[in-house]
C-alpha cells in the first residue's frame, strides 16, 4: 500500500500519466458507445458529456488524481487492465453522477 507521498509522486511520472491517458480514452470511447436508456437520461447525459470532453481534450490529470487517491494499491507496476478498471470506476464520480441517478 502506497503512502501519500508515493501516490503523489505517481502524478509526476510521465510514463504513468501516458498510461492513464490511454486508459481514460479507452473508457471514454466505451462510454460514448453506450445505448441510451430513457429511464436513466441524466446518467447517460453526464457520462456522454464527460466522454466527449475526454476525447476532445486533456483530462489526464483530473483522472490521475482521482485514480491515485481512490486506490492506494495503484503504482508504477500496475497493469494496464488495473488502470483501465480504475478509470471506469471513477468515471461517474468525475461526471458528477449522483447515486440516485445510477
Amino acid at each position: 500500500m502506497g503512502t501519500f507521498l508515493e501516490q503523489a509522486q505517481l502524478l509526476d511520472n510521465e510514463d504513468f500519466l501516458k498510461r492513464i491517458k490511454i486508459a481514460i480514452k479507452k473508457t471514454a470511447t466505451n462510454v460514448i458507445g453506450e445505448i441510451f436508456d430513457k429511464n436513466k437520461e441524466s446518467l447517460f447525459d453526464k457520462r456522454h458529456k464527460l466522454g466527449t470532453q475526454v476525447l476532445n481534450g486533456n483530462m489526464t490529470n483530473i483522472f490521475a488524481d482521482a485514480i491515485v487517491s481512490n486506490n492506494t494499491d495503484i503504482n508504477l507496476n500496475s497493469t494496464d487492465s488495473d488502470l483501465e478498471f480504475m478509470a471506469s470506476s471513477v468515471f461517474n464520480d468525475i461526471a458528477g453522477v449522483k447515486i440516485t441517478e445510477q
